[in-house]
């Protein structure tokens, strides 16, 4: 079971680089909010914050013919939990 999804690096642009160092932004993030201006900052970095329809990509080798399977879906959920419980934990 596999779950791909979009991942950030240096390579997201320089744009990615100064919002992740600002110190606001991130204090507030660390302590489980989301200041107001991180999601405008985002757009005009064209930086998306949470993965669109279709980047979220489950694999299984079940051979349940459902889209997604059983496996898939729980895998899905469970990921969904721990990023909501602490984002920073998951990598």
């Amino acid at each position: 079971m596999t779950v791909r999804v979009r991942t950030y690096s240096e390579k997201s642009g320089p744009d990615a680089g100064r919002l992740a160092s600002q110190v606001g932004h991130l204090a507030a993030l660390l302590d489980g909010e989301m200041p107001p201006g991180v999601a405008d900052d985002l757009t005009a970095a064209k930086i998306d914050l949470l993965p669109g329809a279709g980047e979220v990509q489950p694999r299984c080798s079940c051979p349940d013919w459902a889209e997604p399977c059983k496996h898939s879906a729980a895998v899905c959920y469970l990921v969904a939990d721990s990023l909501d419980a602490d984002p920073f934990s998951c990598s």
